[in-house]
């Protein structure tokens, strides 16, 4: 009842209903797109203008929440398997994150959609967000977006240069330092990385400088090219003179944003020192075959003079059997009696230097092991020293006491007795050190050298290495070594030459003969440091051949060799301009040389 003061007599009127609206307590998510700004209900449809195919594509979404209570979001989603016409298809599309998961009213969070429209047509799919909007009465708790388009196809140009790669329009093909008067042509891919097809026209050239006549242009063998597809063409030039020079290159297309496609051609011409490049060649080829005459040179000498050597033992044996070195008993001392006999010995050891050998000193079975043992070393060391101050080089002779040990005839008699007791000399590395070492096992004893030495002055340096191991198989009856040499020269221009040689060789000896086998193996490497020309030579090969040496009855001895070689070197130099290659080389060797000593009358000839 509604009391009307204006009715005096308060009589009862008619009854009037008034309805008050309470506002609901609950979130309300609202959508909107960034193309136009535009709301986008939930099961709406965002329609994209139009876009072209390969490029991509970002949507940014604002959510606000309209409600009067909190609006709780998660992670916009994907609907799976909803995507067309799309670069990569589900995986293709990235949904990024939310900038806020919880809004109160008022409040707004984003988000980003990425995507690429694979070809020309129309693409599509699905976006979901899920919240907590579903007390309205209207559920937009799984808030839906379609996300729809159509795409156009474009050509994309893109082109790669034989020398630089990949050239960006407008950018340089640098072609480095050719040289002058040397033609150069480089050949350009151009590539349609697009998605509709790709028109091109023929390239041109302009602003030629330093050229040696019009630069010459192939076409492209096709000027309209699918997505995909290539084409090449090809420009030939030749610098003019020393120095910068270079032109540009116009290829007209229909590639919206590269259209002509420019590239500028740019280089410095240098003038090629052929003749200093042959010139250090040419001292590479003939410093290596140097080296390898000099290698087998050695073989056969060192082979010489192991002949030699088993020669001046032989021949200081038979003198010792003839005029044995007497001692006096129980005494080790040189008296008069034996200092011809000495003489003798040092002016043979001094005809054969180059070669060391064993003095072996033998008793007879008289006395005790030990006494004998003591006795014959203490008159081999008085041999030694007798022959040391005749002027024979204390390290080519070693002096080694087998007491009673070695028989040669019995001790039963006065005669042999005599016999057993003697002094001889041994060829180290010969067939009697094998017995001399110790073991008296074939084989089983060689003779192993190594060696280091360096000096350097003003001039250069130079340091080389030698590691040998040598002996004799008295079950071949062939003398074999094995080695490995290093050498590093450095000289006063700078130049640095370093070889490391690796080989073996085997050879026999009879009737004042010798004969072998060799092969051997280098590498090498040379810093050149040249007025002319820098840069390095590195180098392989391998020698191999025949040595021998023969001793005449008059005493000269005759030593030789024959042998090939191969080898490939390969340079990488600058001489003017840079150049690569390589050279290769084949070689016959021979060598031979005289020695040793003949008497004529009163005339002594001794060839070196």
């Amino acid at each position: 009842m509604i009391t009307d003061p204006d009715n005096a007599n308060n009589t009862a009127t008619a009854t009037e209903t008034v309805v008050v609206s309470m506002p609901i307590i609950a979130p309300e998510i609202s959508v909107e797109t960034s193309n136009g700004d535009v709301a986008i209900a939930d099961g709406g449809t965002d329609t994209q203008p139009q876009s072209t195919a390969g490029v991509e594509q970002t949507i940014t979404y604002t959510i606000t929440n309209d409600g009067l209570s909190t609006l709780t979001l998660e992670e916009p989603m994907l609907e799976a398997g909803s995507t067309t016409n799309i670069t990569g298809g589900d995986d293709g599309v990235v949904v990024g994150d939310l900038s806020a998961t919880s809004l109160e009213p008022g409040e707004t969070a984003t988000f980003t959609v990425t995507y690429t429209p694979e070809v020309d047509g129309d693409y599509g799919f699905d976006i979901v967000v899920p919240n907590n909007d579903a007390q309205d009465g209207v559920d937009e708790s799984t808030y839906n977006i379609a996300v729809e388009g159509s795409a156009e196809g474009a050509a994309e140009i893109d082109v790669t240069s034989s020398v630089s790669g990949a050239m960006p329009d407008g950018g340089e093909d640098d072609v480095g330092d050719p040289i002058v008067g040397a033609e150069q042509t480089i050949t350009y891919t151009v590539t349609n990385n697009g998605t509709d097809t790709l028109t091109l026209e023929n390239p041109t050239v302009t602003g030629e400088t330093n050229l040696d006549g019009p630069v010459t242009i192939v076409n492209p063998t096709d000027l309209v090219l699918e997505p995909g597809e290539t084409t090449t063409f090809t420009v030939t030039f030749t610098p003019l003179e020393e120095g910068p020079f270079g032109f540009d290159i116009d290829l007209p297309n229909d590639d919206a944003d590269e259209a002509p496609y420019d590239i500028a051609v740019i280089g410095s011409a240098s003038v090629f020192n052929q003749a200093a490049l042959e010139r250090v060649l040419s001292e590479d080829l003939q410093n290596t075959t140097e080296l390898i005459s000099r290698s087998a040179s050695n073989i056969s000498r060192r082979a010489a003079d192991r002949l030699v050597g088993q020669s001046c033992g032989q021949q200081i044996n038979e003198l010792l059997k003839d005029q044995p070195i007497q001692f006096a008993n129980d005494k080790f001392f040189i008296d008069a009696a034996n200092q011809r006999i000495i003489d003798q010995i040092a002016r043979l050891l001094n005809q054969c230097q180059s070669s060391s050998f064993i003095i072996a000193g033998h008793t007879d079975s008289d006395a005790s092991d030990a006494y004998n043992l003591v006795l014959s070393q203490n008159r081999v060391d008085a041999v030694l020293d007798a022959l040391v101050e005749r002027g024979v080089a204390a390290d080519r002779l070693q002096a080694k006491g087998f007491g009673e040990a070695r028989p040669i005839a019995t001790n039963d008699t006065e005669e042999g007795q005599a016999l057993n007791r003697r002094v001889e000399f041994i060829l180290v590395g010969g067939e009697d050190d094998v017995f001399a070492a110790g073991t008296g096992r074939c084989g089983e004893d060689s003779q192993r050298t190594r060696t280091l030495d360096g000096a350097a002055d003003s001039t250069g340096g130079n340091l080389t290495g030698r590691y040998a191991s040598e002996g004799y198989d008295c079950v071949t009856g062939a003398y074999r070594t094995v080695w490995a040499d290093l050498s590093v020269i450095h000289t006063e221009d700078a130049s640095t030459t370093g070889r490391l040689s690796f080989g073996g060789s085997r050879d026999r000896q009879a009737n004042g003969r010798l004969f072998g086998q060799f092969v051997e193996g280098y590498v090498s490497k040379t810093d050149i440091v040249d007025p002319d020309v820098t840069g390095e030579i590195m180098g392989v090969g391998i020698h191999g051949g025949l040595y021998g040496a023969n001793r005449t009855e008059g005493g000269l001895l005759l030593s030789y060799y024959g042998s090939a070689a191969l080898g490939r070197h390969v340079f990488d130099v600058v001489a003017g301009s840079e150049a690569d290659g390589h050279y290769t080389y084949g070689g016959l060797f021979v060598g031979g040389a005289v020695g040793g000593e003949r008497i004529y009358d009163e005339l002594t000839v001794a060839p070196r």
